[in-house]
């Protein structure tokens, strides 16, 4: 789903917006449960498979970070350099593996086609954004989210998972748990960072040419 797509423009929003709507006297987490929904049905365009990747991205920042919110000093860093080495083993499996084992099927090192897997839509972004949260709880651990569905949401949010930008967990999280101002303000927030995204698709077709 691109996000200058009649679409995701005249179809996703409208029932973003309107379900939001609905749901503006509810409490928070109902309204994070409905955004995190609607996020992965956004990111279901892109595959099962891919969303099953984000899903196990999730899983396994919010443990790490719970685990070190609740270990001493040296079980924090054993808990953070574990966090970093599955982030970034993730990204280098499906954003270099592929082109290493081509270089060395060239030199007849390996056969054709032993290793090449498609990389996932948003990857870099969605895989940076939850390593950003972990590290902010081992900074203070005071603030790590025991409410899955935040930290969820926080991870996956459909305005920036395909193209960031990438925002602290520090800056947002009272946010994701508060809502100030009226409805109009936050879903303009919303509005605000998509039409970003569109003139982006416009100035640049790398978005544009890829669909979630």
């Amino acid at each position: 789903m691109v996000f200058a797509s009649g679409m995701f423009l005249f179809l996703f929003l409208p029932i973003t917006f309107t379900g939001y709507y609905l749901l503006r006297n509810r409490a928070v987490v109902w309204r994070n449960f409905f955004l995190l929904g609607m996020s992965i049905v956004f990111y279901l365009r892109s595959g099962l498979k891919e969303l099953l990747l984000l899903f196990l991205s999730i899983a396994v920042n919010y443990m790490f970070a719970r685990m070190i919110a609740g270990s001493r000093e040296k079980g924090r860093k054993l808990c953070l350099v574990l966090a970093v080495v599955y982030n970034t083993g993730m990204l280098f499996v499906f954003k270099y593996m592929t082109f290493i084992a081509g270089q060395a099927s060239s030199f007849g090192l390996l056969p054709d086609s032993v290793w090449n897997i498609a990389l996932p839509l948003g990857i870099s972004f969605y895989t940076f954004q939850a390593l950003s949260y972990v590290i902010d709880v081992y900074r203070k651990p005071e603030i790590v989210e025991k409410n899955l569905i935040h930290v969820a949401l926080y991870i996956s949010f459909f305005p920036q998972l395909v193209a960031g930008p990438i925002v602290r967990w520090e800056t947002i999280r009272k946010e994701l748990k508060i809502r100030g101002g009226g409805y109009k303000q936050r879903t303009g927030k919303i509005c605000n960072r998509t039409w970003e995204k569109s003139d982006h698709c416009e100035s640049d077709g790398s978005l544009c040419g890829q669909s979630v």
